[in-house]
């Protein structure tokens, strides 16, 4: 019977990672159905008294709504951006930096982006610097490789932390701020250690593939300049993870870089002697004031402000904003709860930004609830998957009962006893998984948290580094996720062609995950 009951209670995931991943159909479709299929088994062979259905339904819809704003307010903010036309300010100040394509490469596809998943996440970052790095004359499929390559080492904390802070709790409710904090240390590190030769790893790639001269040496010439950039990002993306936490280490690692790579591009320091760069397209350039640049930038600057204001405790403001809460305590006579503090939700924080901001570049409200409905209807599809999704994670988590361990321990259990000290290794894989078929860092921590801390319950081991190898491994996902390679070359022109750039982030995908196996493995006799 337990056999039988193991089955059954991954069918759910299995499921989602056959039909999404072999019959390519989308999340917004597959969702639903595990969800339902989920409930059924949780009715018919774990007896699911009907309260705590309901409360992981509610519950499941309250906790993604809580995600929803906050992607809702970072998505509403490009608009604004766009449609207010400083993101083309900002796009026009980033090429008048270099005239070197391998300095441009480490600026705008790796800082840049690093930055924009920081600040919005979800697609944005491949989906703005695709077609920037076109217009600068790159080949179409490096053009959405590579952002896709970098689009990795930020995003275990993009979009202001969601896949950390919000993805992790959902699936293992109750889990300790000291742990999250403990998980965000680890990811980073993890991350650092990839991150310090992706740079000039990428720059390898662009020119030995996608250059008329073919050539390693090429891109080896900028190694400096690739590392400068790797060591100016990592540094406080490290320090920001260890002493304030997981919502600000991708947003302050890429502001800081971004001050530094510039800089040091604009005095030609550490840039190779000869420059080098592909034959740009043909256009014209934007005469940009330092006033417009500051007002283009002025948006992300007040993100960055108010975030850090509010996230450091010791500045006396992150009580007040918690102390506005939207709570729902026993929820239909259960022990499950719901709790959200508003005002601390990054969400607001955009919406309020992309309100003011609104209003300074003197957008008409027509212009601004335009904005508004072009970020809802992009929405959508997202809103259908999360809210299952969670729904999902929620059945599965509270199936259990006095006389049954639930629909994820017993298959933990079970997968423990075979693997063993192995899934430190593993747990990098499951989580590329997850992103590679869902195309979210956040849905893959989501789907498979409750599963590792399962397996670190059974086994007796790190928590913490289990869950920080997940999301580290949700975000390598990222590279070759296809909803983000099929968004990418839709931006570019070159729609059909994606398994051409799968090809290119394939192979970088699993060293990726690999490496992080066996740091992780290594790791487990240290900690």
């Amino acid at each position: 019977m337990d056999v039988l009951l193991t089955i059954l209670g991954l069918f759910p995931i299995v499921l989602v990672l056959v039909l999404m991943g072999v019959f390519n159909m989308a999340a917004k479709k597959v969702m639903p159905i595990a969800a339902i299929v989920a409930i059924i088994i949780a009715i018919f062979f774990w007896d699911m008294p009907s309260n705590w259905l309901y409360a992981s339904i509610a519950g499941g819809v309250l906790t993604a709504l809580d995600i929803i704003l906050i992607v809702l307010g970072a998505l509403l903010l490009i608009e604004v951006m766009q449609k207010s036309k400083r993101i083309d300010i900002i796009i026009s100040n980033l090429k008048s930096i270099s005239g070197d394509s391998r300095v441009e490469l480490v600026i705008i596809g790796w800082v840049f982006v690093c930055f924009l998943e920081g600040i919005a996440g979800f697609g944005t970052p491949t989906a703005i610097v695709a077609p920037l790095l076109v217009a600068l004359g790159y080949p179409t499929i490096a053009a959405v490789a590579i952002p896709l390559m970098f689009d990795t080492v930020p995003t275990t904390f993009g979009a202001v932390g969601v896949p950390v802070n919000y993805g992790i709790p959902t699936a293992i409710p109750g889990i300790s701020d000291a742990t999250l904090q403990q998980v965000a240390i680890y990811s980073a590190f993890l991350h650092s250690i990839v991150a310090l030769v992706l740079p000039l790893a990428a720059l390898l790639i662009l020119t030995r593939f996608f250059t008329k001269e073919k050539s390693w040496m090429l891109g080896l010439k900028a190694w400096r300049f690739a590392l400068l950039g790797s060591i100016s990002f990592i540094v406080p993306y490290l320090l920001t993870a260890i002493f304030i936490g997981p919502e600000l280490p991708s947003i302050v690692g890429s502001i800081i870089a971004l001050i530094i790579t510039i800089t040091f591009a604009k005095k030609r320091w550490l840039v190779p002697k000869e420059e080098w760069h592909f034959k740009k397209i043909e256009g014209k350039d934007m005469h940009v004031t330092k006033v417009q640049t500051m007002n283009a930038w002025l948006p992300y600057g007040l993100v960055a402000i108010i975030l850090v204001v509010t996230r450091i405790k010791e500045l006396g403001v992150q009580d007040l904003v918690r102390s506005v809460v939207i709570s729902w305590s026993n929820m239909f006579g259960t022990t499950a709860g719901y709790s959200n503090p508003i005002l601390y939700n990054p969400g607001t924080i955009f919406i309020f930004v992309a309100v003011i901001c609104a209003i300074i570049f003197g957008m008409k409200k027509e212009e601004f609830f335009s904005a508004f409905t072009d970020t809802i209807k992009k929405l959508v599809p997202a809103i259908i998957a999360l809210v299952f999704t969670i729904i999902l994670v929620k059945v599965l988590l509270n199936s259990g009962s006095a006389d049954m361990k639930s629909m994820l321990i017993l298959p933990a259990e079970a997968l423990a006893g075979v693997v063993g000290n192995l899934w430190y290794a593993f747990a990098p894989f499951i989580g590329s998984l997850g992103s590679f078929i869902s195309g979210s860092n956040t849905v893959s921590n989501i789907l498979f948290s409750a599963l590792h801390e399962g397996i670190a319950s059974d086994l007796g081991k790190n928590l913490a580094l289990l869950l920080a190898l997940q999301a580290v491994g949700g975000a390598i996902g990222n590279m070759i996720c296809i909803h983000n390679i099929v968004a990418g070359c839709s931006t570019v022109g070159i729609a059909g062609q994606e398994s051409k750039i799968l090809r290119v982030t394939i192979i970088p995908s699993l060293i990726y995950a690999l490496i992080i196996g066996v740091v992780g493995m290594i790791l487990v006799g240290f900690i």
